[in-house]
């Protein structure tokens, strides 16, 4: 008898530290989103800058043909990222 409740006790501490972790690991999966989605905006506007100013200089620069191929270059890996 002492056995068994030996063991029901085991498992319900067993159950708290697994609802437990469970809670904690949700929290950090909260906050690597949160990270991850703030790296990710700020990717985006650094994408956009490198796009508009690639775009000013193929515009606006007396840029030879090697160098407009270098601009489009950026431009495209820009517009993927």
């Amino acid at each position: 008898m002492i056995t068994r409740v030996n063991t029901h006790i085991e498992l319900k501490t067993a159950k708290m530290k697994l609802n437990q972790k469970n809670a904690e690991l949700k929290q950090v999966n909260a906050t690597k989103d949160k990270i991850f989605s703030i790296i990710t905006h700020d990717l985006k506007d650094l994408f956009n800058v490198l796009l508009g100013f690639s775009e000013e200089l193929m515009v606006n620069m007396n840029i030879d043909a090697s160098g407009k191929k270098d601009i489009k270059v950026i431009q495209q890996v820009s517009q993927q990222g």
